[in-house]
């Protein structure tokens, strides 16, 4: 329960934070300006952009610890091999026979 009204608690001191105090003002607005000339409306665009950034970071931690981080990128695809694979079964015939080779040069 001191968790949760913690969490509260820091919930609240950033959205004072974050609330603007002082909106700029021009003489001739446009579209975008009108849009954003309401305290409120910047308020919720911040909030949601540090929810969509919380997310983002998430998701990633999420995926790395997961190992499904760039596991696949277009065409490419990433397998772990297994000891039993051909890949590895030649690079251990590869290694058994090196020291021999390097013995006859």
């Amino acid at each position: 329960m001191v968790v949760l009204a913690a969490l509260v608690y820091v919930a609240v001191l950033a959205v004072i934070q974050i609330y603007p105090h002082q909106l700029p003002t021009t003489k001739n607005p446009s579209f975008v300006d009108s849009i954003f000339d309401s305290r409120i409306v910047i308020l919720v665009v911040r909030v949601a952009l540090m929810f969509a950034a919380g997310y983002i970071v998430i998701s990633v931690v999420g995926l790395i610890v997961g190992r499904r981080w760039l596991s696949k990128l277009g065409p490419f695809k990433h397998r772990p091999q297994s000891p039993g694979s051909t890949t590895a079964l030649r690079c251990s015939k590869l290694n058994s026979k090196t020291p021999s080779r390097l013995s006859a040069v």
